[in-house]
């Protein structure tokens, strides 16, 4: 709910286009009340249909007059992905959810989800922006901030080590 709950709104008043790897888009088209997250907020989610879905491990969207590159990262969610674009000699990456518990009634995959973090690690971002904890940067801090959600998971017991 907290990723595609207000999803409908920007679609309505802005013409937005909604994007989606196709693993978690499946969720949200058929509105899946457990997957979603919906009955933790006691929402009514409704269907909702994903106008582009993303396949496979890595791919471009267009972003203006550049091109973001999308990275498949599950663990948290099937589908969830990771963004990152170039600006100005510097790399920007966008992630979700990479420090939230990786509860099993949300069918979270830890092999997946450390797997994941590698995928993140080797991106070598000199910015990453959390939607839920905020901005980091530079470099050093970004591996740092990283190396943090691996120790947190491992700490909780999401992860055998």
């Amino acid at each position: 709910m907290d990723h595609a709950g207000g999803a409908h709104l920007f679609r309505s008043h802005f013409g937005s286009r909604l994007i989606m790897h196709n693993l978690d888009a499946e969720i949200v088209e058929r509105a899946d009340p457990r997957l979603t997250a919906a009955f933790c907020f006691e929402i009514d989610f409704q269907p909702l249909p994903i106008d582009k879905k993303l396949y496979g491990e890595e791919g471009n969207i267009p972003c203006g007059t550049q091109q973001m590159v999308w990275l498949h990262t599950p663990g948290h969610s099937p589908g969830s992905i990771s963004l990152y674009l170039d600006i100005g000699g510097k790399r920007c990456l966008f992630v979700q959810d990479i420090g939230a518990p990786l509860l099993k009634e949300f069918d979270c995959d830890p092999v997946a989800w450390v797997k994941s973090m590698d995928k993140l690690l080797g991106v070598n971002a000199d910015m990453l922006c959390d939607g839920h904890s905020g901005a980091y940067n530079p470099k050093k801090v970004v591996r740092e901030y990283l190396q943090y959600c691996i120790d947190m998971q491992t700490r909780m017991g999401y992860l055998d080590v």
